[in-house]
Order: structure tokens, then sequence, then C-alpha cells
């Protein structure tokens, strides 16, 4: 009971530091990129509040601790931001959107009282060769990226010229290479990482980071390949419950070091990486709101949609980023659930849901070692910035799935909760 209280006190700050950073940062420095002020009502506020309140404390119900760390990430990536983004804008549907899934995970906590677990047979990856077949593996797969050798731009490992990178870097390799590309950098090369760490083949370990950063500089700079090799690192130390807590006081901190950056020194640069990762998500949910709440899509922009004769011709995140925001060259993407919403509006959000519920049941019923946490960390990032086609097969959740089946390793009784 004292470490949730903990969690819970620190979550209630970290709420209110959300305001603090949007009304004092975010909107004096980037209002020209959307993010206003238009003054809140106060009841629409006392019900955010009473509503974020429940949720922070529904976790006090809550038994399995896999659950209840997705479950806080959830709050802290998605709601707290669709949140005060939604307040300030003056859209609050868009929280609500939002506050389904997370009610959801609950009761996926409360449903699953027998704490089901998948059984599964694994390859030996403790055999003598193994090791060696990795690196080559490894090597092999990195060597047609290397045609981009003269892209490289040192300063996007600071998440600096994002954008130049990849419009300078757009390459097709093939479409079998493509598709590999994130299931490789974000599940094959992270669990390697740990592997290797876990085995104390530091070297090893090492090599396979270098792999990650020169993946992420080759090919455009995806953010999520070097959070998610930096997730993988962090996740690995302690079991879930200290995991949950640590990720929130980490989060706590980050935020008051750029409040005190830019009272200090009048700068925003750690702010600037906030608005991306936790109100940036928000925002282009109204945006796409705007575009598509009284003409859906009907998921025309998947295959299935394509099969059903809904196929929309324009790429939709191109669309919104240079047509609707007006930035060549931008692609705004946005996740799971404003895909939901612009495809089949409440309903469209309730199959978002339910999609979201049957993968994070899936991921804790393969039981990993909680020492890989640091995988599944990456696609919840990436569920807020992804369409669901794209996060399965491009982005490589659903690799994830096959290949932990078969690789990754089971919590042993020690590790367990």
């Amino acid at each position: 009971m004292g470490l949730k209280f903990i969690r819970i006190i620190l979550l209630f700050v970290l709420y209110l530091l959300f305001h603090l950073i949007y009304i004092n940062i975010i909107t004096v420095h980037f209002s020209y990129e959307g993010f206003t002020n238009e003054g809140i009502e106060h009841i629409v506020c006392f019900e955010h509040i009473m509503i974020i309140s429940a949720l922070i404390l529904l976790q006090l119900f809550m038994k399995n601790e896999f659950y209840n760390l997705i479950y806080n990430l959830f709050l802290v990536m998605i709601v707290f931001g669709q949140s005060v983004v939604s307040l300030y804008i003056g859209n609050n549907s868009l929280f609500l959107f939002v506050v389904v899934p997370q009610i959801a995970l609950f009761l996926l906590d409360i449903l699953d009282e027998n704490n089901f677990k998948i059984k599964r047979k694994q390859f030996d990856v403790n055999n003598k060769y193994f090791n060696s077949i990795a690196i080559i593996f490894a090597i092999i797969i990195l060597t047609p990226f290397l045609k981009n050798i003269g892209t490289i731009n040192l300063s996007n490992l600071l998440f600096n010229d994002i954008y130049d990178t990849r419009s300078d870097s757009r390459g097709s390799y093939g479409a079998i290479i493509n598709y590999l590309y994130s299931s490789i950098a974000r599940v094959v090369f992270p669990f390697l990482l740990i592997f290797f760490w876990i085995k104390k083949k530091y070297f090893l370990s090492a090599i396979v980071l270098f792999f990650i950063i020169l993946l992420f500089l080759l090919n455009g700079a995806v953010k999520s390949i070097l959070i998610g090799a930096l997730a993988a690192i962090a996740f690995y130390f302690f079991r879930y419950q200290i995991k949950n807590i640590i990720f929130i006081l980490m989060i706590n901190i980050m935020f008051v070091v750029s409040l005190l950056e830019n009272s200090l020194n009048g700068s925003y640069k750690i702010a600037d990486y906030i608005r991306r990762i936790f109100y940036l998500p928000g925002y282009l949910f109204d945006v796409y709101y705007q575009e598509f709440h009284d003409n859906f899509t009907y998921y025309g922009q998947t295959m299935l949609g394509t099969i059903l004769g809904n196929k929309i011709d324009s790429h939709i995140a191109s669309y919104i980023g240079e047509n609707i925001l007006g930035r060549k060259g931008m692609v705004a993407n946005v996740g799971i659930f404003a895909e939901g919403y612009i495809s089949m509006g409440v309903i469209g959000v309730f199959i978002a849901t339910i999609v979201l519920v049957v993968l994070i049941f899936l991921l804790k019923s393969l039981d990993f070692s909680h020492r890989y946490f640091g995988l599944i960390f990456t696609y919840i990032y990436i569920i807020n910035t992804s369409f669901l086609e794209t996060l399965l097969i491009t982005h490589g959740m659903l690799f994830l799935l096959i290949f932990g089946y078969f690789f990754i390793p089971k919590n042993d009784i020690k590790e367990r909760n």
C-alpha cells in the first residue's frame, strides 16, 4: 500500500505539472503551432479533475503489477496530455475518447483474475552458437542501410533536424527490408541488447547498441527507434512495481527541470521535447477531429477498407500535415484512437479500445521476463502516434508477439510480479 500511495501522490503532482508547463511554456513559445489557451470553463475543468482523480485512484483496486504499470504508462503518456490540450483548446470530447481505453485497461485487470498465461515452447537461446549467429545476422541486416551513410546527421541524436534527415534519406530497400527494418530496430536489436547484458556479454551488448544508433541515423532518424533503445535499458532494472514508481518519478523530475530551465534561463529546450511527446498527439487529435467529425473514412485508409470498397486515395497523415497544417513534407501521425474516431466515430474508438485490450492481454499472457519490458514500452509510445495497421505491421508489434513467443525468456519464479 505504501508504494501505491506514493505513486498516487506523484500522479496528482504530475497532472498539475502538465497544466503548468502548458500554460507557462507551451502556449507562450508554441502558440504559432496551435497550442493556444482559449480559456477554460470552471465546470469543465472541475469535471476533468474529477475524472482524472478517479482514474488515478482506480489503481488502488488493481492486483496485477504488469497491468498496473501499463495502466499508468497509458495515463501519463496519453490521457494527461489529452486532458490538458482538450481543456485549453476547447474540445472536451477528445478527452472522453481516451478515458474509454483507460477504463478498459482497469477492467482487464479485474477480469483476468486468474492471471492467465500462454504455454509456449522456446528456442534455446543459451546454446553456444547463438551469440555468433545473432551478431552475424545483425551485421547482415544492417548492410543494406549503409548506402545512406552520407545522410548521417549527428544532431539527430538530440532529435534536431529530424524532418530534413527523413526527406534526405527516403528510399526503397525492397518490400521485405522495409518491413523488417522496424521489427529489427524495435524488437530484435533491443532484445539482443538486454539478452547480452543479462549474460554479462557487455561488449556484445555495446555492439548491438551501436547498431541501433546506426540504424536510427541511417534511416530517417525515427525517434521511437532511439527511445526504444533507451527504454530497453531503463526498464531493464527492478520488478514491475518499482519500474512503475520510477517512471512516474522521472517524468515529474523532467517537468520540474523544464520549469526551472525556463524560469532561470528563459530557454525551453526540454519543454520542446515534452511538447512533442505529451502534448502534440492531443493537439493533432483535435486537427483530425475538426477535419473528419462529419466525414468518416470507414477505414478507407486500411487494407480492410480497401477490400470493402472504401479506399481513400490520399495518405491521411500527409494530407493533414501538408494541406491542413500547411507544412510541406510533414506527416502528422496520430494514434489508434484518433484513427478509430475518424473511421467510425465513437464506435471506432470502442473498436480501437478492444484491439488495445487484446494486445495488452496477449503481451501479459506471454509472460516475458520483466527485464525485457522496455520492448513493450516502445509500443505504448507508438500507440499514440500510429494507425493500427501501421502499428501492427510496419512498426512491428505483431512481430513482437511472434518473436516473443519463441525467443523472449519467461519470468522465472524469482522474477514474478
